[in-house]
């Protein structure tokens, strides 16, 4: 017999590590709808708080994210099974601490795709007060945005401008592009 299926639920301050790296607490509603082999999940999250501070190693992590685009990914079946789209607002306690970044993050991304092929479409924004740090050098961040521009894939493009006092000098900085690639 063919099954559809229906199921909804409200969370409400709910603790989730999904991936194990990035802990948050979300409240809001998800619905899954659908047979068994070809379900869809949609739905809205608002994160009420949020961490990520995993480590980044910018300029190791470049040559790494460029390895990785070019490597071959085996096509599965099962992980086609799962479409997905549901909105994550960021408007909560929502925050980056890691070696590259200190700062609150507020905006919205919506992730789409299947389980195989996972995408984001939206944007955040990094708020007032904000820091970066390079090369042994603190930037006070005036502009910082991210936008995720794919919906089948992780594809980030940035716009951050900052500035920094290195000894008499000051220094503006421009960090733009995509991730892989930027300028």
């Amino acid at each position: 017999r063919d099954y559809w299926r229906r199921l909804e639920g409200e969370a409400d301050q709910v603790s989730v590590a999904m991936p194990v790296w990035l802990p948050a607490t979300v409240s809001g509603r998800l619905e899954l709808n659908g047979r068994p082999e070809a379900m869809a999940m949609t739905g809205r999250l608002h994160v009420l708080r949020g961490r990520y501070s995993q480590n980044v190693d910018l300029e190791r992590s470049l040559v790494e994210f460029r390895r990785q685009l070019a490597a071959p990914r085996a096509y599965d079946k099962e992980g086609e099974r799962l479409r997905m789209e549901v909105q994550l607002v960021l408007d909560g306690d929502t925050r980056i601490e890691n070696d590259l970044m200190r700062g609150t993050v507020r905006g919205e991304v919506t992730v789409t795709g299947t389980a195989a092929a996972m995408g984001f479409i939206g944007s955040v924004a990094f708020a007032e007060g904000s820091r970066a740090f390079f090369r042994g050098n603190e930037f006070d961040l005036t502009h910082a945005v991210v936008d995720f521009t794919e919906r089948d894939r992780l594809a980030v493009a940035l716009d951050v401008h900052g500035q920094a006092q290195v000894r008499e000098y000051e220094v503006f900085m421009h960090l733009f592009g995509p991730f892989a690639d930027p300028q």
